[in-house]
């Protein structure tokens, strides 16, 4: 049983057995099995693969969170395969780069937050320095009401330089 699909996995691989690791020392023959010439190679195959795992479920929520920052102005976010992030202004599409900061740094928030949610235990800790900096007092509001939120379940921790 299981609520999530990883759930499903790891308990129908506790009642049927989990493959072992390979030992260090297979690694090379793997390697030379798949036809990998050099070590970048094989990290270069293993970064797509996690990249493409994760990057679907990392930009879900990332827009999500981007949506509450924005109070909704901005409900989804891209990320391309290189990390950059995107926002659709109307029919546009606009790479943080070219938004104020603070819009940038709500983007860029958005995305820590969602990888820590993802990536990350429940209960590890959250720091974060000065990522209010070039907010508003309505960003910042905003960013505070869902950093409020995360502490329900995690330790935040804010370093800045804003009266709060």
């Amino acid at each position: 049983c299981g609520d999530t699909p990883a759930e499903i996995e790891y308990n129908y691989t506790a009642a049927t057995g989990r493959t072992p690791m390979m030992p260090e020392y297979g690694m090379g023959y793997w390697q030379c099995k798949l036809r990998y010439r050099t070590q970048e190679e094989v990290l270069e195959v293993a970064d797509n693969r996690v990249r493409s795992r994760f990057s679907p479920r990392i930009t879900a929520e990332a827009g999500r969170i981007l949506g509450q920052l924005t109070r909704g102005k901005y409900p989804a976010v891209q990320l391309s395969s290189d990390m950059q992030l995107s926002v659709r202004d109307g029919v546009l599409q606009r790479p943080a780069a070219a938004m104020s900061c603070g819009t940038s740094d709500q983007m860029y928030l958005a995305l820590r937050l969602a990888m820590c949610r993802i990536l990350l235990p429940e209960d590890s800790p959250l720091v974060l320095d000065d990522a209010l900096v070039n907010f508003d007092d309505d960003r910042c509001d905003a960013a505070i009401e869902i950093l409020s939120q995360e502490a329900r379940n995690r330790q935040v921790i804010l370093f800045t330089c804003r009266t709060l």
